[in-house]
Protein backbone atom coordinates (compact mmCIF):
# COMPACT_ATOMS: atom_id res chain seq x y z
CA UNK A 1 0.00 0.00 0.00
CA UNK A 2 1.21 3.04 -0.89
CA UNK A 3 -0.19 6.92 0.43
CA UNK A 4 0.00 9.83 -1.29
CA UNK A 5 -0.93 12.99 1.21
CA UNK A 6 -1.71 15.73 -0.95
CA UNK A 7 -5.07 17.16 -2.04
CA UNK A 8 -7.66 16.01 -5.22
CA UNK A 9 -8.51 19.24 -5.62
CA UNK A 10 -8.58 22.97 -4.09
CA UNK A 11 -9.78 26.16 -4.08
CA UNK A 12 -8.04 29.43 -4.17
CA UNK A 13 -10.32 30.75 -1.47
CA UNK A 14 -8.19 34.63 -1.53
CA UNK A 15 -9.09 34.67 -5.03
CA UNK A 16 -12.64 34.98 -3.58
CA UNK A 17 -12.39 36.88 -0.75
CA UNK A 18 -11.74 34.16 1.76
CA UNK A 19 -13.70 31.15 2.96
CA UNK A 20 -15.50 32.94 5.39
CA UNK A 21 -16.93 35.53 3.05
CA UNK A 22 -17.72 33.37 0.02
CA UNK A 23 -20.24 31.15 3.19
CA UNK A 24 -21.94 34.60 3.88
CA UNK A 25 -22.34 35.45 0.56
CA UNK A 26 -23.50 31.93 -0.36
CA UNK A 27 -26.30 32.13 2.97
CA UNK A 28 -27.54 35.74 1.35
CA UNK A 29 -28.49 33.99 -2.05
CA UNK A 30 -32.19 35.00 -2.30
CA UNK A 31 -32.58 31.52 -4.25
CA UNK A 32 -31.63 27.85 -4.98
CA UNK A 33 -30.64 29.66 -8.89
CA UNK A 34 -28.29 31.93 -7.48
CA UNK A 35 -26.49 29.73 -4.84
CA UNK A 36 -25.86 27.35 -7.97
CA UNK A 37 -24.45 30.19 -9.56
CA UNK A 38 -22.13 31.35 -7.02
CA UNK A 39 -20.66 27.44 -6.48
CA UNK A 40 -19.85 27.15 -10.25
CA UNK A 41 -18.23 30.30 -10.39
CA UNK A 42 -15.41 29.00 -7.65
CA UNK A 43 -11.79 28.67 -9.41
CA UNK A 44 -11.57 24.88 -8.96
CA UNK A 45 -8.29 23.30 -9.82
CA UNK A 46 -7.64 19.75 -9.64
CA UNK A 47 -4.23 18.98 -8.74
CA UNK A 48 -2.24 17.72 -11.70
CA UNK A 49 -0.17 15.39 -9.16
CA UNK A 50 -3.03 13.31 -7.92
CA UNK A 51 -4.95 13.01 -11.56
CA UNK A 52 -1.28 11.33 -12.65
CA UNK A 53 -1.04 9.12 -9.42
CA UNK A 54 -4.29 7.66 -10.22
CA UNK A 55 -3.92 6.37 -13.35
CA UNK A 56 -3.40 3.22 -14.47
CA UNK A 57 -5.66 2.48 -11.23
CA UNK A 58 -9.21 1.05 -11.22
CA UNK A 59 -11.01 3.10 -8.56
CA UNK A 60 -13.34 2.63 -6.22
CA UNK A 61 -15.59 4.58 -8.33
CA UNK A 62 -15.78 2.75 -10.80
CA UNK A 63 -15.60 -0.78 -9.13
CA UNK A 64 -19.15 -1.83 -9.84
CA UNK A 65 -18.58 -1.71 -13.23
CA UNK A 66 -15.81 -4.01 -12.78
CA UNK A 67 -17.16 -6.03 -10.63
CA UNK A 68 -20.74 -6.12 -13.23
CA UNK A 69 -21.67 -8.97 -14.86
CA UNK A 70 -23.63 -9.02 -18.34
CA UNK A 71 -27.27 -10.27 -18.66
CA UNK A 72 -26.03 -13.85 -18.74
CA UNK A 73 -24.35 -13.69 -15.25
CA UNK A 74 -21.21 -15.36 -16.69
CA UNK A 75 -19.44 -12.99 -17.87
CA UNK A 76 -18.22 -9.36 -17.10
CA UNK A 77 -20.38 -6.66 -18.59
CA UNK A 78 -19.82 -4.10 -21.24
CA UNK A 79 -19.15 -1.43 -18.81
CA UNK A 80 -16.78 -3.57 -17.57
CA UNK A 81 -15.24 -3.80 -20.82
CA UNK A 82 -15.17 -0.06 -21.38
CA UNK A 83 -12.98 0.44 -18.15
CA UNK A 84 -10.49 -1.74 -18.87
CA UNK A 85 -10.21 0.32 -22.11
CA UNK A 86 -9.25 2.71 -20.71
CA UNK A 87 -6.99 1.59 -18.23
CA UNK A 88 -4.89 0.13 -21.24
CA UNK A 89 -5.04 3.63 -22.41
CA UNK A 90 -3.88 5.32 -19.40
CA UNK A 91 -1.82 2.92 -19.35
CA UNK A 92 0.09 4.29 -22.77
CA UNK A 93 -0.30 7.93 -21.37
CA UNK A 94 -3.69 9.08 -22.15
CA UNK A 95 -5.55 10.83 -19.22
CA UNK A 96 -9.22 12.67 -19.04
CA UNK A 97 -8.97 16.28 -19.25
CA UNK A 98 -8.02 18.46 -16.24
CA UNK A 99 -10.75 20.90 -17.61
CA UNK A 100 -13.07 18.48 -17.03
CA UNK A 101 -12.68 18.11 -13.67
CA UNK A 102 -12.51 21.39 -13.12
CA UNK A 103 -15.76 22.43 -14.69
CA UNK A 104 -17.48 19.61 -11.85
CA UNK A 105 -20.47 21.86 -9.69
CA UNK A 106 -20.40 18.68 -7.77
CA UNK A 107 -16.65 18.87 -6.89
CA UNK A 108 -17.01 22.54 -5.84
CA UNK A 109 -20.36 21.63 -3.73
CA UNK A 110 -18.23 19.14 -1.72
CA UNK A 111 -15.28 20.90 -0.96
CA UNK A 112 -17.49 24.02 0.17
CA UNK A 113 -19.21 22.23 2.50
CA UNK A 114 -16.66 19.10 3.72
CA UNK A 115 -15.70 21.13 6.85
CA UNK A 116 -19.38 21.64 7.72
CA UNK A 117 -20.29 18.19 7.08
CA UNK A 118 -16.96 16.54 9.27
CA UNK A 119 -18.35 19.23 12.24
CA UNK A 120 -21.65 17.68 12.25
CA UNK A 121 -20.25 14.06 12.02
CA UNK A 122 -18.02 14.72 14.84
CA UNK A 123 -20.52 16.14 17.08
CA UNK A 124 -23.45 13.43 16.44
CA UNK A 125 -20.86 10.13 16.83
CA UNK A 126 -17.63 12.09 18.78
CA UNK A 127 -15.73 10.72 15.88
CA UNK A 128 -12.66 13.33 14.49
CA UNK A 129 -12.08 12.21 10.90
CA UNK A 130 -8.57 13.60 9.30
CA UNK A 131 -8.91 14.75 5.68
CA UNK A 132 -4.96 15.04 4.48
CA UNK A 133 -4.88 12.03 2.28
CA UNK A 134 -5.08 11.91 -1.58
CA UNK A 135 -4.76 8.67 -3.11
CA UNK A 136 -4.61 4.85 -1.80
CA UNK A 137 -2.14 2.76 -3.96
CA UNK A 138 -1.91 -1.04 -4.07
CA UNK A 139 -1.45 -3.80 -6.13
CA UNK A 140 -3.43 -7.13 -6.01
CA UNK A 141 -2.95 -9.74 -8.23
CA UNK A 142 -1.38 -7.90 -11.11
CA UNK A 143 -3.71 -4.99 -11.41
CA UNK A 144 -3.36 -1.45 -9.57
CA UNK A 145 -6.03 -0.38 -7.30
CA UNK A 146 -6.66 2.86 -5.89
CA UNK A 147 -8.86 4.92 -3.36
CA UNK A 148 -9.22 8.81 -2.91
CA UNK A 149 -10.90 8.85 1.09
CA UNK A 150 -12.44 12.02 1.79
CA UNK A 151 -11.41 11.53 5.38
CA UNK A 152 -10.46 8.31 7.82
CA UNK A 153 -9.00 7.85 11.31
CA UNK A 154 -5.90 5.11 12.26
CA UNK A 155 -5.25 3.87 15.24
CA UNK A 156 -1.80 4.30 17.02
CA UNK A 157 -0.02 2.60 14.63
CA UNK A 158 -1.05 4.42 11.17
CA UNK A 159 -3.65 1.01 10.76
CA UNK A 160 -6.90 2.56 9.02
CA UNK A 161 -9.84 2.45 11.66
CA UNK A 162 -12.23 4.36 9.73
CA UNK A 163 -12.93 5.82 6.22
CA UNK A 164 -15.51 8.39 5.08
CA UNK A 165 -17.15 9.42 1.93
CA UNK A 166 -18.43 12.83 2.44
CA UNK A 167 -20.86 14.29 -0.24
CA UNK A 168 -22.82 17.40 -0.65
CA UNK A 169 -26.08 17.85 -2.17
CA UNK A 170 -29.15 19.97 -2.78
CA UNK A 171 -32.71 18.43 -1.14
CA UNK A 172 -33.79 16.61 -4.53
CA UNK A 173 -30.73 14.76 -4.96
CA UNK A 174 -30.27 14.24 -1.09
CA UNK A 175 -33.46 11.83 -0.96
CA UNK A 176 -32.09 10.13 -4.00
CA UNK A 177 -28.78 9.68 -2.59
CA UNK A 178 -30.64 7.85 0.49
CA UNK A 179 -32.34 5.28 -1.49
CA UNK A 180 -29.08 4.40 -2.92
CA UNK A 181 -27.29 4.01 0.20
CA UNK A 182 -28.34 0.16 0.65
CA UNK A 183 -27.75 -0.45 -3.27
CA UNK A 184 -25.40 -3.08 -4.83
CA UNK A 185 -23.53 0.17 -7.20
CA UNK A 186 -23.03 2.03 -3.79
CA UNK A 187 -22.30 -0.84 -1.64
CA UNK A 188 -19.24 -2.25 -4.11
CA UNK A 189 -17.80 1.43 -4.00
CA UNK A 190 -17.53 1.28 -0.30
CA UNK A 191 -16.22 -2.56 0.23
CA UNK A 192 -13.24 -1.59 -2.38
CA UNK A 193 -12.43 1.18 -0.36
CA UNK A 194 -12.24 -0.87 3.23
CA UNK A 195 -10.57 -3.69 0.69
CA UNK A 196 -7.96 -1.01 -0.57
CA UNK A 197 -7.03 0.66 2.66
CA UNK A 198 -7.58 -2.80 4.92
CA UNK A 199 -10.00 -1.11 6.95
CA UNK A 200 -12.59 -2.60 9.18
CA UNK A 201 -15.75 0.61 8.21
CA UNK A 202 -16.45 3.19 6.25
CA UNK A 203 -19.10 5.88 6.36
CA UNK A 204 -21.12 7.56 4.08
CA UNK A 205 -21.90 10.92 5.12
CA UNK A 206 -24.24 13.38 3.23
CA UNK A 207 -25.00 16.72 4.05
CA UNK A 208 -27.38 19.33 3.08
CA UNK A 209 -26.87 22.64 3.46
CA UNK A 210 -30.41 23.70 2.89
CA UNK A 211 -31.34 21.97 5.87
CA UNK A 212 -27.77 22.61 7.61
CA UNK A 213 -27.69 18.28 8.36
CA UNK A 214 -25.95 15.29 7.59
CA UNK A 215 -27.57 11.73 7.02
CA UNK A 216 -24.42 8.91 7.54
CA UNK A 217 -24.68 4.59 7.41
CA UNK A 218 -21.76 2.74 8.59
CA UNK A 219 -20.37 -0.07 6.39
CA UNK A 220 -18.43 -3.14 7.70
CA UNK A 221 -15.96 -5.07 5.52
CA UNK A 222 -17.17 -8.03 4.23
CA UNK A 223 -15.26 -11.21 2.81
CA UNK A 224 -17.64 -11.62 -0.32
CA UNK A 225 -16.39 -8.70 -2.11
CA UNK A 226 -12.56 -10.04 -1.43
CA UNK A 227 -13.65 -13.10 -3.86
CA UNK A 228 -15.22 -11.56 -6.31
CA UNK A 229 -12.04 -9.22 -7.04
CA UNK A 230 -9.63 -12.11 -6.70
CA UNK A 231 -11.94 -13.91 -9.30
CA UNK A 232 -12.19 -11.13 -11.26
CA UNK A 233 -8.91 -9.48 -11.84
CA UNK A 234 -7.44 -12.87 -13.84
CA UNK A 235 -9.92 -12.08 -15.95
CA UNK A 236 -9.40 -8.16 -16.50
CA UNK A 237 -5.66 -8.64 -16.95
CA UNK A 238 -6.06 -10.99 -19.42
CA UNK A 239 -8.91 -9.18 -21.71
CA UNK A 240 -6.14 -6.18 -21.24
CA UNK A 241 -3.12 -8.06 -22.33
CA UNK A 242 -5.65 -9.20 -25.94
CA UNK A 243 -5.98 -5.10 -26.20
CA UNK A 244 -2.63 -4.50 -25.41
CA UNK A 245 -1.90 -7.41 -28.29
CA UNK A 246 -3.96 -5.19 -30.75
CA UNK A 247 -2.26 -2.05 -30.90
CA UNK A 248 0.76 -4.33 -32.28
CA UNK A 249 -0.67 -4.22 -35.51
CA UNK A 250 -0.62 -1.18 -38.06
CA UNK A 251 -2.06 -3.81 -41.48
CA UNK A 252 -4.89 -5.53 -39.43
CA UNK A 253 -5.87 -7.95 -42.49
CA UNK A 254 -3.85 -11.01 -41.42
CA UNK A 255 -5.30 -10.41 -37.59
CA UNK A 256 -8.73 -11.31 -39.14
CA UNK A 257 -7.76 -14.16 -41.03
CA UNK A 258 -6.13 -15.79 -38.27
Amino acid sequence: MQIYNFPQHYIDWESVGGYEKFMADYKDCPDYTQRRILIESLPLQTNPDWLKVRQGHITCSTMKDFLGMDRTGKKPGTAYKKLVKRLVAENYGWSEAEQTWNEKSSVKRGLLFERRAIELFKQETGIELKTDIGFISTEVDGLALGYSPDAYTVDENNNFTCLAEVKSFELPRILEELELLHTPDVCEQMQGGMFIANCPRIYKILYCAELDKIFYLKYSRGQDFARRLHERIPVALDYKKELEHNLTYTDLTDKIME
